[in-house]
């Protein structure tokens, strides 16, 4: 499963709510995991890095078996791009 889904930054949220919106796409995404991926299935969603990043990593930790966060060495150093990586998917 690949989510590459960011909330519009043009709205004027900025910062920090542009953090949080993002964090909230991806919960969304995790939500759905369950009738999306089969055990053992694989995830990788975009988030902006930020407060409530470690929560996010911890929670997709609760339903996978490796999970890794990481910046890529592509994404510019002024991005708060950051992406998470589920291995390994336990529909418990």
């Amino acid at each position: 499963m690949l989510s590459d889904m960011a909330p519009s930054t043009g709205g004027g949220a900025g910062g920090t709510g542009d953090h949080f919106l993002s964090v909230r796409l991806c919960e969304v995404v995790l939500g759905l995991t369950p009738s999306v991926l089969r055990p053992g299935g694989n995830l990788a969603m975009k988030v902006f890095d930020g407060e409530a990043y470690k929560g996010l990593l911890d929670a997709t930790a609760g339903s996978f078996q490796k999970v890794k966060g990481f910046k890529p060495a592509a994404s510019r150093d002024a991005s708060r791009e950051m992406y998470i990586i589920g291995q390994g998917f336990r529909n418990s």
